[in-house]
């Protein structure tokens, strides 16, 4: 999402600093009120105005500062610009280009200086913020031209009518437990971003049925389920379910089809499955499945046939994964890293071809790979290395060839790697490293096999491997 993601850590410190007006600010009763959207027309000009101390300036202890600045939110995000300082009032006057911005921010920042040894300490006691549209009124329907962020109660106003919108929807940083009513639209042609609502619990108010660009929900503090959601068949771009520390279920995307680029589902600390998921059969980029501290399987995912590259990693409760066995191929890599619970790879049986990278680590109740088995080529590189209970390298059987690297180190129960028995090509270097109970005969005799059948193309590193000495 370029341009919402551009403007968020911006638009987050402004608002951040409206929580700092309890520090003794002595400025108030803002105007108009800074809870409802102003719309301009080009042209038009607004009044801006608060109550309070007069102004004054220079060193000194309860000296005062006040500044204001416009910030333009839009896909060429304008810079800060002070419009007025040492004010209790100013004016904006909408001009030709604004309606270009999905919102225009005025904000006053009023700064109490404070005199210390040995400098000078400023201490901003409130801050107001205002929220301008421009040329609203020159919106046609049914299609809403361009971007829209909806900031304020009043703002889905401006969508009566209207059933599309050709750019990006964002709900951001919003205060609202519900959802506003925009069961209207139907399609965005751009990215939909529902981010940063802490008090949101529900998406009920929603009908969107087609999403161009990416989808993201995260960062929803209250949110306990997706329901809302449930018309959406097709996301175009990625999709990404992150950081809802409250969400218990996704069982809202259950009609999404496929997704057009990368699938997250990251920092859900409460979700166990991700039942809901069933009617996806493809993801066009890579899987990712992260940091999800009390997932237990990834039931919801039975009937994924088509998937680009497959990421889990850190999820310290995952025991299953038996719920990927739709899948033949990858085209990306195959990372199963720091999964604390996870014994067997039971699940990615059916897997042929990896055309990336194979990494396999610090699973620390893994044995053996087996799950693995119906494996044979990989084109990039076999990276397994730190695991506490892997014995053997059953799994690999059916390995004939690595495009890339061979890894094996740190992994300090390793005693067999008779598992590789077929593998006869190493495109790049061959490292087996610091295993302490794996035989060097063994290590030995292996690098024997691959030279003897289509060779190494890299350098041979063999060390401390000290199983038999």
């Amino acid at each position: 999402m370029k341009s919402i993601s551009r403007i968020t850590a911006l638009f987050f410190t402004l608002l951040c600093l409206s929580f700092l007006s309890g520090c003794g600010g002595s400025t108030s009763d803002p105007s108009p009120s800074v809870s409802q959207t102003i719309f301009l027309e080009t042209g038009e000009s607004m009044g801006f105005s608060v109550k309070g101390d007069e102004p004054y300036t220079g060193p000194g202890d309860n000296a005062l500062i006040y500044k204001w600045t416009v910030y333009k939110y839009g896909d060429t995000p304008s810079g800060l610009t002070t419009i007025g300082t040492d004010v209790l009032d100013v004016n904006y006057l909408a001009v030709e280009g604004d309606e270009q911005y999905g919102y225009i921010g005025v904000t006053l920042k009023v700064t109490k200086k404070v005199e210390k040894t040995p400098g000078l300490v400023s201490v901003t006691n409130s801050t107001f913020r205002w929220e301008i549209k421009v040329g609203t009124a020159s919106q046609s329907a049914p299609e809403w031209n361009g971007d829209f962020y909806y900031n304020n109660s009043n703002d889905v106003e401006s969508l009566v009518g209207f059933d599309a919108i050709s750019g990006d929807l964002s709900i951001t940083r919003i205060g609202a437990s519900v959802l506003p009513n925009l069961e209207n639209i139907q399609w965005v042609g751009g990215d939909v971003s529902i981010s940063y609502n802490d008090g949101m619990k529900s998406l009920v108010g929603l009908s969107l049925a087609s999403v161009q660009g990416d989808l993201y929900i995260n960062g929803n503090y209250s949110l306990k389920t997706l329901a809302g959601l449930e018309h959406i068949e097709i996301v175009g771009g990625g999709l990404q379910v992150k950081n809802n520390v409250q969400l218990e279920n996704i069982s809202g995307l259950n009609n999404i089809e496929s997704v057009g680029e990368t699938l997250t589902v990251e920092g859900n600390t409460k979700l166990i499955d991700v039942k809901g998921l069933e009617s996806l059969h493809s993801v066009t980029d890579t899987l990712r499945v992260y940091d999800n501290d009390n997932l237990q399987s990834l039931q919801g995912l039975n009937n994924l046939q088509v998937v680009g590259g497959l990421q889990i990693t850190r999820n310290k409760a995952l025991a299953f994964i038996q719920a990927l066995g739709g899948i033949e191929s990858l085209v990306g890599d195959l990372s199963i890293n720091f999964n604390s619970a996870l014994d067997s790879l039971d699940g990615l049986q059916n897997i042929a071809t990896v055309q990336g990278d194979v990494e396999i680590s610090m699973n620390h109740v893994m044995s053996s790979l087996q799950g693995l088995d119906s494996l044979e080529n990989i084109d990039g590189s076999l990276k397994i290395f730190n695991h506490n209970t892997l014995e053997t390298l059953q799994g690999l059987d059916n390995v004939v060839s690595i495009g890339g690297e061979l890894i094996l180190s740190d992994n300090d129960v390793l005693t067999q790697i008779s598992g590789l028995q077929n593998l006869g090509f190493v495109g790049d270097d061959f490292k087996v490293l610091n295993n302490p109970v794996l035989c060097q005969v063994d290590v030995d005799a292996l690098e024997q096999q691959v030279i003897a059948a289509n060779g190494i193309g890299g350098e041979l590193q063999t060390d401390s491997n000290n199983g038999c000495l």
